[in-house]
């Protein structure tokens, strides 16, 4: 798919250059939102989502993740949740199991 492939790409340029990376992500965006089954939608949304945020546009990568929560399983972004924010899965596993895990985790 052209979206993944600008998504690996953007991903691949963000440690050299994140203006490219940045704009390519954007054409990555554009390919993944025509992809008209929601299953293969959802996947290469989360796999922009994960170029994004290795650019280090943790917001807008945020926001891409939150489409694809609203849309699909939680699964689909789940690895990308647990790279960029681990924080926030294990708040979500602790609320889950009835856990206390202490703040500095």
């Amino acid at each position: 798919m052209q979206a993944q492939a600008l998504a690996a790409v953007a991903g691949a340029v963000a440690a050299g250059d994140p203006e490219r990376a940045g704009r390519l992500a954007t054409d990555a965006e554009t390919a993944a939102r025509s992809i008209t089954d929601p299953a293969a939608q959802a996947q290469t949304l989360a796999a922009v989502a994960e170029a994004v945020a290795a650019a280090g546009d943790y917001h807008r990568a945020g926001n891409l993740l939150g489409v694809v929560l609203a849309v699909r399983s939680w699964q689909v972004p789940l690895p990308v949740l647990a790279k960029y924010w681990p924080r926030v899965v294990l708040r979500f596993v602790d609320e889950l199991s009835g856990n206390e895990r202490p703040r500095y985790t």
